[in-house]
């Protein structure tokens, strides 16, 4: 009996060790699947502080662009006003500029309307033309334009009538002299000037009767 019972704690002792045995080796797969699962854990918290990392470089990347982009766009607008600036400075110039224009030629033309004047009081019709027609081409304003044409066309007729008088009277002049053959020419111009003169008409035809009579 003691010896059956030594045998039987013998299997009961070598039962337990192979419990333990096996509890133990259950505790070392344990302590190893925590580890694993530790190591994945701190793999996952890398990760995720490089994602971190990451995300907040593109976030600054997206800070410096977006700085980049608000200097562009002020820049941008620096130079557009500047423009602005050139643009309404040079509208003032050139405002400048055409009223330097109009007063210059509005001093030519008042200059040239003096001179038409004593050219005409000179009986210097043609000078006179001229310098009307010289007041036409600095852009007068309308009623100058109109006025300086009706003048043009007064000095024409007043040019007109002083040949008619210079040839008539030379005419008239050499055919009291008895010399209608030079007397001929003049009184022609005269009719030139004023065609159908009821005076001129009858000197020239009576020198021309004269003149074949000779």
């Amino acid at each position: 009996r003691l010896q059956r019972a030594a045998e039987e704690e013998k299997h009961k002792a070598q039962k337990m060790s192979f419990i333990a045995i096996g509890m133990a080796f259950l505790a070392c797969l344990g302590l190893l699947g925590a580890g694993w699962l530790y190591d994945e854990s701190e793999k996952e918290k890398e990760k995720a502080e490089q994602e971190r990392n990451r995300a907040l470089r593109s976030d600054s990347l997206a800070q410096v662009k977006a700085q980049e982009a608000l200097r562009s766009d002020s820049l941008a607008q620096e130079k557009a006003k500047a423009a602005q600036r050139s643009d309404s400075l040079a509208q003032i110039d050139k405002r400048a500029a055409q009223q330097a224009l109009t007063q210059a030629q509005q001093q030519q033309r008042n200059k040239l309307l003096a001179d038409a004047q004593v050219f005409r009081k000179d009986n210097r019709h043609a000078d006179a033309i001229r310098a009307y027609e010289a007041v036409l081409q600095l852009n007068p304003g309308p009623t100058e334009r109109r006025k300086t044409t009706a003048e043009i066309a007064q000095t024409r007729a007043d040019q007109l009538q002083a040949d008619f008088e210079r040839n008539r009277d030379a005419g008239m002049a050499l055919k009291e002299a008895n010399q209608c053959k030079a007397a001929i020419p003049y009184l022609q111009a005269a009719l030139k000037a004023k065609p159908q003169d009821p005076a001129t008409e009858k000197a020239l035809s009576d020198c021309t009767s004269k003149t074949r009579q000779q």
